[in-house]
């Protein structure tokens, strides 16, 4: 049985609606969403069931009604032609049994019509959702294109002492990958990169550098320190 059976309408009505709030505000993930489509259904189905009783109940009124004055008009007749002639009751409770039958196809129609229309507004806004989602995606992808755009600006401004625009970290690293891990053997090359007085000189260094050490010169370290080199006699 299906948990909602035992919350009553008012209550799953309120839930429903809650719901609804979150789904607008984007805050319902699929899984809730297949959820609350279940509650609209349960709510849908009972409501339904409480209008085909309302309409059974003014059927069978209507219905009792008729066959009383059928009844009465076919005793006159019996009255009027004989006890021995049988006159064929009116076929007024057949009719209605078909419009009955017939309510109840509509009742069907139209709650398959509802469900349709309620998929097709929750897919209308998980639609909706989707594409504002989309659009803030852009946006931060824009920003960060910017942020980028600002870190290259910066990476190529030029600097006028090689051990001033190195920081802790990348000394460290410097120093472990480059010079094995020796603090003076970091510091005699950076000042002597410091204090050439043109880029040429300064790359022939690198090279040196770069044979005595056996350097990757395709590894992050060495193409940072080429940078900032470049930067120094830019």
């Amino acid at each position: 049985m299906n948990a909602n059976a035992y919350i009553k309408m008012k209550e799953l009505a309120k839930i429903i609606h809650e719901k609804i709030d979150l789904l607008e505000s984007g805050k319902l993930n699929p899984h809730e969403v297949s959820k609350l489509l279940d509650e609209c259904r349960d709510l849908y189905e009972r409501m339904v069931i409480l209008q085909y009783k309302t309409v059974e109940n003014n059927l069978s009124e209507t219905s009792n009604i008729q066959e009383e004055r059928v009844i009465e008009g076919f005793k006159l007749d019996l009255t009027d032609i004989g006890n021995n002639h049988q006159k064929e009751k009116p076929s007024v409770i057949k009719e209605n049994e078909t419009q009955q039958m017939t309510l109840m196809q509509v009742i069907e129609q139209q709650k398959k019509d509802n469900i349709e229309k309620e998929h097709k507004t929750i897919h209308e806004k998980l639609a909706a959702n989707f594409q504002n989602s989309t659009s803030i995606n852009d946006k931060l992808a824009e920003i960060k294109s910017t942020k980028t755009s600002l870190a290259e600006q910066l990476q190529k401004k030029p600097i006028s002492d090689l051990k001033s625009a190195i920081g802790l970290n990348q000394k460290f690293l410097f120093m472990n990958d480059l010079f094995e891990g020796e603090n003076s053997k970091y510091n005699q090359a950076i000042d002597k990169l410091n204090s050439f007085s043109n880029i040429d000189e300064a790359k022939n260094y690198l090279l040196t550098l770069g044979n005595e050490y056996n350097w990757d010169l395709y590894s992050t370290s060495v193409q940072e320190l080429t940078d900032l080199v470049e930067r120094r006699y830019a």
